[in-house]
């Protein structure tokens, strides 16, 4: 009777220790792939960050070279007008003075 309760005892804790040694290996396998997967996605969002930033930096450089490509027709269209209505104003006076008669001073009609 102590003998069959030895044994059972024996298998009890044999068998608790095997089932504990399953559970741990599942337990270890589950966090390894857990780990891996969690690494490879950390991996693919790096990437695509290091893209986008990229991607990011492109599109400064093509704002800064269109800003001043903007900026260098505006000036360009100042300017323009700028000479235009320089030549409009000189041609004016020029259209003025050509019609208008000047007064002639002989140094009697001073006062007049």
């Amino acid at each position: 009777m102590r003998s069959l309760r030895h044994m059972k005892l024996y298998s009890q804790v044999a068998g608790n220790r095997m089932y504990r040694r399953r559970v741990e290996e599942r337990i270890t396998l589950q966090v390894k792939a857990s780990v891996q997967e969690k690494k490879n996605e950390q991996e693919f969002l790096e990437a695509l960050i290091k893209e986008l930033e990229e991607k990011y930096r492109i599109e400064l450089r093509k704002k800064a070279i269109l800003k001043n490509q903007c900026d260098q027709a505006y000036l360009r269209g100042v300017s323009a007008i700028s000479q235009e209505a320089l030549k409009m104003s000189q041609t004016t006076l020029q259209d003025f003075y050509t019609g208008m008669k000047m007064p002639s001073y002989d140094g009697k009609n001073i006062y007049n």
